[in-house]
């Protein structure tokens, strides 16, 4: 793996309790392992996991990883503010036959892989090309649950050119990164790896944030779809950038209703997800609601 240290601050004052330590962890079977998205998201918003305190865990850091084996592999590695435990989310596939076409799908497999130690999430090869921490609680555990879900949910399909793994952990990264304004983050990327040196030819280092990275390199990812299909990409494009736009959509205003619980003070505040199928014109319709426990 690259020297390349990502950015991870961890207060020794604060609580070390790993996830699989939770009584409803043992509930659902959950431990130091891998986990689809769909089994995880369903623990994490239990009433079991919330009674438990899980829903009072945040984010501290996310890093961006990359498999030094070709074809190349992305994926996010999140570490907890107030938890040893770090998530390793990424997405893959059972079959390539969406090679031949970006028009074509197959089945996704999104899974998040829980340890204890980073480096077990990360292979010995593998580089970190960029990562962020947040200076303060910005980004509540339960808020990544309900990320998951919502990709899920306008997303659930895999495509080797477009709905693939770099687009799934561009996609967290980005959500993620705008839950916390510029100044109260610190982000870093890998002046080492040869990709990251490439974006920033002629530019420097200096002007970016976690949010330009994750733009520039979409731009890089769909510049390569259209030299490759060239009109049969545009279709494809457009399919991807409504995905994420709704999905960045959804979110904000998931993020805007959690920053309201803080602000009013009602710590037993919930944000939950309703699915509804709306009319043909707009099959999902994902409805933030609110409720007490």
């Amino acid at each position: 793996m690259s020297p390349y240290i990502p950015v991870r601050r961890q207060s020794s004052m604060e609580s070390k309790v790993s996830l699989s330590d939770f009584p409803s962890a043992r509930k659902f079977k959950i431990s130091p392992g891998r986990y689809s998205a769909q089994n995880f998201t369903k623990w994490i918003k239990s009433p079991e996991a919330c009674s438990d305190g899980v829903d009072q865990l945040s984010i501290l850091s996310a890093a961006w990883g990359k498999t030094d084996k070709a074809p190349s592999h992305e994926y996010l590695v999140v570490t907890l503010r107030n938890s040893p435990s770090t998530l390793r989310l990424e997405r893959d596939t059972d079959s390539w036959s969406t090679l031949w076409s970006p028009k074509s799908r197959s089945n996704c497999k999104n899974t998040v892989t829980i340890s204890d130690q980073f480096l077990d999430l990360v292979g010995r090869n593998d580089t970190i090309l960029a990562s962020f921490a947040f200076k303060y609680p910005a980004a509540p555990l339960i808020s990544l649950a309900s990320l998951l879900e919502i990709i899920s949910q306008q997303a659930d399909r895999y495509n080797v050119w477009t709905f693939n793994c770099w687009w799934y952990a561009c996609c967290l990264w980005r959500n993620l990164a705008k839950c916390a304004e510029r100044d109260n983050m610190c982000f870093r990327m890998n002046q080492e790896a040869s990709e990251v040196r490439r974006l920033a030819d002629g530019e420097g280092f200096e002007s970016w944030d976690a949010i330009k990275f994750a733009q520039v390199l979409e731009f890089v990812h769909l510049a390569a779809l259209e030299r490759t299909w060239s009109r049969d990409s545009q279709t494809a494009k457009s399919q991807l950038r409504k995905a994420s736009e709704d999905i960045e959509r959804l979110f904000s205003r998931l993020a805007w209703l959690t920053e309201m619980r803080g602000a009013s003070g009602c710590d037993k505040l919930r944000v939950l997800i309703a699915s509804q199928v709306c009319s043909e014109q707009n099959p999902l319709l994902v409805i933030l609601t609110l409720s007490r426990r």
